[in-house]
């Protein structure tokens, strides 16, 4: 087995779902590609690792991809990284499963919900007895998949919306705090 020290993570921007692949090597065909399967549309991040040579910046120029390079920030706690030391890998499926059907604080939403327009069922929901499980008929539940299905975009936009109310309001509380001058003659004076 070949030990996996890359990750390869790609992040829609509306719904910030995320998909991630863990990697022995990164080769020039692999990130290539990536490019080709899911397109990249703004910006690639890097630690400016060997994958990143010319003939890739070149590849990403063309296309008007973006290419960012930042340092890899070691947490603080070294404990942290020594538990997970060889079995970040096995996981991270459960990580990014927590991000995808956890409720953003900011709308509200999961990133499930908005790419797929309902919520999951969660694997303790499974193993447990509760209505959404025990009710649950594979038939009878199509119907409303694909009433959500035919109803996100409009859920998205009342994402998009709320979205841009939050962001509407953070600059409204910043802007607050941001004390007004109002320059006299004597501020500036003048040199001859």
């Amino acid at each position: 087995m070949t030990q996996k020290k890359f990750i390869v993570v790609a992040m829609e921007y509306f719904t910030k779902w995320i998909e991630a692949e863990t990697l022995a090597t990164i080769t020039e065909r692999q990130m290539k590609l990536i490019v080709y399967i899911f397109g990249v549309h703004r910006l690639i991040l890097t630690d400016n690792g060997i994958c990143f040579r010319e003939n890739l910046k070149n590849f990403y120029t063309h296309r008007q991809i973006a290419l960012a390079q930042s340092s890899v920030k070691m947490p603080q706690k070294k404990w942290s990284v020594g538990e997970a030391k060889g079995t970040w890998p096995e996981e991270l499926p459960g990580t990014l499963w927590a991000l995808q059907t956890t409720a953003h604080t900011v709308i509200g939403e999961t990133t499930f919900s908005l790419v797929y327009g309902t919520e999951a069922v969660i694997p303790v929901e499974i193993g447990m007895r509760s209505h959404r499980t025990q009710h649950f008929e594979e038939g009878v539940n199509q119907e409303p998949i694909r009433l959500n299905l035919d109803l996100i975009d409009g859920f998205r936009e009342v994402v998009e919306i709320k979205n841009a109310t939050r962001a509407q309001q953070v600059a409204r509380y910043y802007n607050s705090k941001v004390k007004k001058i109002v320059p006299s003659r004597r501020s500036y004076p003048m040199k001859y």
